[in-house]
């Protein structure tokens, strides 16, 4: 007996490590593809500000590269954070928050932070898309149409997964019934986010 209690203790030890190495690496990842989105979308917004003022100036036809290209590098950023989110946080078969139970509050407000980010890289992008749709000639707008749709297309897919993983981490961790409400409240407000650009730029 005393054999056996030792064996689930040393079984526990060589467990817990694991958990939290998977618990760090899904973290890890949530935060890493949101901070490399943001550093990305970033040089792609000020080129389209820089672009757009231009063309105020009667420069459109050397403009209309610059906005092709940061616009879609925008979209290409949003699918690498998606798919970087994606294969973080979720195992073979799909499921997600599997290994979050024991989440610290460190690890809580990680998470936390990382959607608190994406939420203005969103709002970022959504004043972007608006900016190409009020301050462009209609030759312009036509030309970036397609750009301008895969940035649209390519928003709700990158919400989806971090607010999956948000509630997955808020439901593990509200059996404590403690540390949530930061987390709580930044998935509400990435909701919000998502709805108010889908009634503003159309998703």
């Amino acid at each position: 007996m005393k054999f056996l209690s030792i064996l689930s203790l040393v079984s526990f030890a060589s467990a817990a490590p694991a958990l939290q190495a998977r618990q760090n690496t899904a973290i890890g990842t949530v935060k890493n593809a949101v901070a490399t989105l943001d550093s990305a979308t970033k040089g792609n917004i000020q080129a389209i500000q820089d672009a757009v003022a231009e063309v105020k100036n009667n420069v459109e036809a050397q403009v209309e590269v610059v906005l092709k290209t940061n616009i879609q590098g925008i979209a290409d950023a949003l699918k690498k954070a998606t798919d970087d989110i994606v294969k973080g946080t979720t195992g073979a078969g799909g499921a997600i928050g599997g290994d979050l139970k024991d989440l610290t509050q460190a690890q809580i407000n990680e998470v936390r932070d990382a959607i608190a980010a994406a939420q203005r890289i969103l709002r970022d992008i959504g004043a972007t898309v608006r900016l190409t749709a009020t301050d462009l000639t209609p030759a312009l707008k036509s030309a970036i149409q397609s750009e301008v749709d895969a940035v649209k297309a390519a928003i709700q897919p990158f919400v989806t997964p971090l607010t999956t993983f948000g509630e997955a981490a808020k439901a593990a961790r509200a059996s404590l019934a403690v540390g949530i409400t930061g987390l709580s409240t930044v998935i509400a407000e990435l909701g919000g986010i998502l709805s108010r650009l889908i009634a503003s730029i159309g998703l």
